[in-house]
């Protein structure tokens, strides 16, 4: 019903039509935006009822997992310690990330090498 009223509008803005008329457009496209997202709304509530309690759910659908700054600032103390079984399996292996870093692998050959080995005995 919109859309048939905003294509009608278009033809009169082409043809030249009244400014008021043309102005209307505008109203319509928003108009037509609200329905829009009425709908969507509730489609993606529908979706989300329907995978609730599902292991594995939509993009869309799972909890928002990135914090705003002020979420993260209304934390307890308790809350912000809290780990993460991923980040702990990664604090106990020690991996890179994890408040850890690797040792530097150097590579040293010839005269590099003997110099590194003189500067460790001293002489």
């Amino acid at each position: 019903d919109r859309r048939t009223e905003l294509m009608s509008l278009r033809v009169a803005q082409q043809v030249g039509g009244q400014p008021g008329r043309v102005n209307r457009i505008k109203m319509v496209r928003k108009s037509i935006a609200r329905v829009l997202t009425v709908m969507t709304s509730k489609k993606r509530a529908k979706v989300f009822r329907k995978v609730a309690k599902d292991k594995y759910k939509p993009h869309d659908c799972r909890t928002n997992r990135h914090m705003t700054k002020a979420m993260r600032q209304r934390l307890t103390r308790y809350e912000s310690s809290i780990k993460t079984k991923r980040a702990m399996r990664a604090i106990f292996n020690k991996v890179w990330g994890a408040g850890e870093r690797p040792m530097r692998h150097v590579l040293m050959t010839g005269d590099t090498m003997v110099e590194a080995l003189l500067k460790k005995t001293g002489k």
